[in-house]
């Protein structure tokens, strides 16, 4: 094969020979022509010329030469910025223009000098030191006449960082400790590594870290955190750890397992993910004595199950425990060295245990070696765990199954803790109060739990998801006949059949007390139901969410609001909040009416319910009247102040400008909601900016 033979010329040569013989036409195509207003404008058409005429090298000469004047013009022009912004005291906008020099020109001290006068500005002397010793070790030392400049810049940055630390060493105790509540934790953190004397005095704040929080959304706040625990560990009361790697908490746990953290009394683990639980529970083993909160809420699989059973055989200190894994189904046999009932957990008081299911005997096991639970909350198990709880847990103040269940405070904690003295003591008295279940089918089980604490009572809240058959229903339904709620003051009923009438009645005619009822997910309320409801002589909270009403109802609502209206207009106690949502039937005159005339009436909440626009413009009318009508057909009329204080109303098509202006007529009314209503104008809005007492908010925004 013969080779390609090559000219005498050298590549430069051969390219300028290419480019000035050419047997075709070059035309040349300018993708960004110069900017009229630029004061390079014409030597940059020059250059363009040059290029046309093939005067090539001329071209690459003059724009080479503009390239040089541009970029010193940036440098400058950057530089100018920054510092006007620092003496405007705009100083990130000032860094962030100093920063563009650092990354466009690294090797001019331009950048660092301004940089670094702008951290000493805003007196972060220690970002100031950083910036200058990455200038003075980036700038050459003889190409640049500013490098001695960045060399006594950063001298006297080490100078005023000095006299800081004396300062501080010299500053009174009690005022370094007030200056440092009203710090933000992250700051305080950074202050630790200015220097020993910092480190040393700040760690002595014991309230500055009683509450600390370790993070992995920030990677540098992380390994600040990690590296300040060994210095403030004996301050530390209360510690929450989020989101860390696997390898980050075993990091942490190593620390904790060789720090003394002896006012540790919570710690609670939020989407931590561990190994395995060996070197946690080497820290929980440390802390046993101490430890009083323990909180663990992790995705953790199957495979990393909280070891339950070593955990309640070493932390017996502890008074609250949750443990809450949605992906784990718990079973005994996951467990070898769980605890007998010789080794019971007095202490305990407050339980939460949240699976994806919970084994029943496993269940029993846990609430055997617990007897003092005064809180228990349990999700995901069925109506023979029920059961268990009524046999095991005597002491019970508050339990939610399968739903939460009210926390208790300091106070209650404390009353319940302590014993009455026998003179006083009440055995009436005890039982649950606050009794919260959702179960997905009936059974005798519950029925029987609030039998045995009917007499206590005071919070119950009961739902539904599966009926069973009508018998299942009656025997279910007869400790609600048999029993009289005499401390029940808040009642929530929710199931998802119309039967549920029957039982609700049944329940409200033996609660004399009954203040707040929610009833929802029923498929048809009769009359009945309201008959009852009107004769609760102390309720002042009603809600009614997704149910039904039937046809012939009407007049029974009508009749419950006129008997609120009367209880309320001769000084008894009467209805305050009403809440209807996604209520199915037509709601007229005969219910808006009396509703309007309740003077006790402070909040109404309506959403997605079916009312006639005229009706409920008249109904928005008598609320802005500062008179009510005494009856339903009585002529004769009584002054009385409005108490209306908020109104909320969602997904009503009823809602016009007419209405609006009738609101901002209610000198009572303070807060007023409006969600996805259509039919209002600007007009609409108007009138209530005419009402400055009133704080409205419009959902999406008009």
């Amino acid at each position: 094969m013969s080779k390609r033979r090559t000219g005498p010329f050298s590549d430069d040569q051969n390219n300028k020979r290419r480019a000035t013989i050419s047997n075709g036409v070059c035309n040349f195509e300018s993708f960004c022509p110069p900017s009229r207003h630029s004061v390079y404008s014409t030597p940059l058409k020059e250059c363009i010329h040059n290029v046309e005429q093939r005067a090539f090298q001329t071209a690459i000469d003059s724009s080479t030469q503009i390239i040089n004047h541009l970029f010193d013009d940036m440098l400058t022009a950057l530089d100018t910025r920054a510092a006007a912004y620092g003496m405007n005291m705009q100083i990130d906008l000032g860094l962030r223009d100093a920063h563009r020099i650092m990354s466009c020109a690294p090797m001019v001290a331009t950048g660092y000098l301004r940089a670094g006068q702008l951290y000493s500005l805003s007196s972060h002397y220690k970002k100031a030191i950083l910036v200058y010793e990455q200038g003075i070790d980036t700038v050459s030392y003889d190409d640049s006449p500013l490098w001695t400049i960045l060399l006594e810049r950063y001298n006297e940055a080490k100078e005023k960082m000095n006299q800081r630390i004396d300062f501080f060493k010299t500053l009174p105790y009690d005022v370094m400790c007030l200056v440092i509540d009203w710090l933000p934790f992250d700051t305080i953190m950074e202050m630790l590594f200015v220097s020993r004397i910092w480190r040393d005095r700040i760690a002595t704040c014991a309230k500055a870290w009683s509450n600390m929080q370790v993070s992995s959304a920030s990677y540098h706040q992380l390994e600040n955190a990690m590296m300040t625990l060994s210095h403030i560990n004996q301050h530390i009361q209360k510690l929450e750890l989020r989101q860390l790697l696997a390898d980050q908490s075993d990091k942490l746990f190593v620390k904790m397992e060789s720090g003394a953290y002896g006012a540790l009394r919570s710690l609670k683990f939020f989407h931590c993910q561990m190994f395995d639980y060996r070197y946690c529970m080497n820290v929980l083993q440390k802390l046993h004595i101490t430890l009083e909160e323990l909180f663990f809420d992790t995705n953790d699989t199957e495979d990393m199950v909280i070891p339950l059973d070593t955990l309640l055989t070493t932390c017996t200190h502890l008074k609250r425990l949750h443990c809450q894994q949605a992906n784990i189904i718990l079973t005994a046999d996951m467990f070898d060295n769980f605890p007998t009932t010789r080794v019971l957990i007095h202490s305990l008081i407050d339980m939460t245990l949240h699976f994806r299911t919970i084994d029943t005997s496993l269940l029993e096991q846990i609430l055997y070696v617990c007897p003092k639970l005064l809180r228990l909350e349990v999700s995901h198990c069925d109506t023979t765990a029920v059961e268990i709880i009524r046999k095991t847990c005597q002491n019970l103040y508050s339990l939610g199954i399968n739903t939460y269940a009210d926390n208790l405070d300091k106070e209650e904690s404390n009353t319940l803790l302590s014993p009455p003295p026998s003179s006083t003591a009440e055995p009436s008295a005890i039982g649950i109060r606050r009794l919260y279940m959702s179960l997905n089918r009936e059974g005798i089980e519950p029925m029987l739990l609030l039998a045995d604490h009917a007499h206590t009572i005071e919070k119950l809240r009961l739902r539904y998801r599966d009926l069973g058959d009508q018998e299942s229903l009656r025997l279910g339904a007869r400790p609600l006949n048999t029993f009289v709620y005499t401390r029940l003051t808040s009642l929530s009923l929710v199931y998802n059949s119309y039967r549920v009438n029957r039982v609700a009645a049944c329940v409200l005619s033996r609660c004399p007390l009954l203040e707040s009822l929610h009833l929802g997910f029923q498929e048809q309320m009769d009359g009945k139901l309201f008959q009852s409801i009107g004769r609760l002589e102390n309720l002042k909270e009603l809600s009614i969410r997704c149910a039904a009403f039937q046809m012939t109802c009407c007049d029974e609502l009508g009749a419950m609001m006129r008997t609120f209206a009367t209880r309320a207009k001769i000084g008894k106690t009467s209805l305050e909040k009403l809440i209807l949502n996604e209520c199915y039937g037509q709601f007229n005159e005969v219910f808006l009416e009396p509703l309007a005339d309740i003077p006790t009436l402070r909040m109404v909440h309506f959403e997605d319910l079916d009312i006639d626009k005229t009706n409920f413009e008249k109904f928005t009318k008598a609320l802005s009247s500062s008179t009510a009508a005494s009856g339903s057909s009585s002529t004769s009329s009584q002054h009385r102040p409005s108490m209306l204080h908020s109104i909320v109303l969602s997904d009503l098509d009823c809602v016009s400008d007419e209405s609006l202006r009738h609101i901002s007529y209610i000198h009572s009314l303070r807060y007023l909601k409006l969600y996805r209503v259509v039919n209002i104008t600007p007009v609409g809005i108007r009138y209530l900016k005419t009402n400055q007492n009133i704080t409205f908010s419009i959902h999406p925004e008009f």
